[in-house]
């Protein structure tokens, strides 16, 4: 799986990007960016509204355009191809109900930008460790905030709050079409929708301890 995805790219990836490599300079950054569909000049930086969990984050403009390059923190999704997997599944997902009868104003899926051989995600990975990275396009005028007390006022928050739980609702409605038989979980227990129904049963049951 690794060698047909990076064929063509470990002759001319630099030695020193083996997938135990985590500091990465801006030189590192263009090259990764560069093995994307996009047309330079690049411009890179950090993105400041990054996560908790996946450090590595960055902007990058080229061809007019504006993206977010991120590499999958594969010390804490320890099988990141799972990760692209479900996220190509939700994406997809997420079209074909749109493209049906279910088109939201103003919801606009993620756009992952091809690798220049073709693949939904570029993935350096090696004997040294995994090394996963996504290109996505920048959804416009989107703001990023990783808590409600950064925004001003209450009124503001609450909006906020109605707002990510409306998302949630959306995106949940949209994925619905997904078979659950063809995603694989990234981490044991993480978005199990199954063991979340058996543990609330459980409670509902009456049920008090693990056992």
């Amino acid at each position: 799986m690794i060698e047909e995805r990076t064929e063509g790219l470990v002759a001319q990836k630099p030695l020193h990007l083996n997938g135990a490599f985590d500091n990465y300079s801006t030189e590192d950054i263009e090259w990764i960016a560069r093995q994307f569909k996009v047309q330079g000049p690049f411009v890179v930086a950090p993105f400041p509204g990054r996560g908790n969990i996946n450090l590595h984050t960055y902007e990058v403009s080229a061809d007019g355009s504006e993206y977010l390059l991120q590499k999958v923190n594969s010390e804490v999704f320890t099988m990141p191809h799972r990760v692209m997997n479900a996220m190509l599944a939700s994406i997809d997902a997420q079209w074909s109900s749109i493209n049906g009868d279910k088109a939201v104003d103003g919801w606009e899926p993620i756009r992952l930008v091809e690798t220049r051989d073709g693949q939904p995600y570029l993935d350096l990975s090696d004997e040294d460790g995994w090394s996963v990275w996504r290109l996505m396009v920048r959804i416009p005028k989107s703001v990023s905030y990783k808590s409600l007390s950064e925004v001003n006022g209450r009124e503001a928050q609450l909006k906020l709050a109605e707002e990510v739980g409306r998302g949630l609702a959306i995106f949940s409605d949209l994925i619905a079409g997904i078979d659950p038989e063809g995603v694989e979980g990234s981490l044991p227990g993480y978005r199990d929708t199954a063991l979340y129904y058996r543990q609330f049963y459980s409670v509902m049951a009456g049920n008090r301890t693990l056992e």
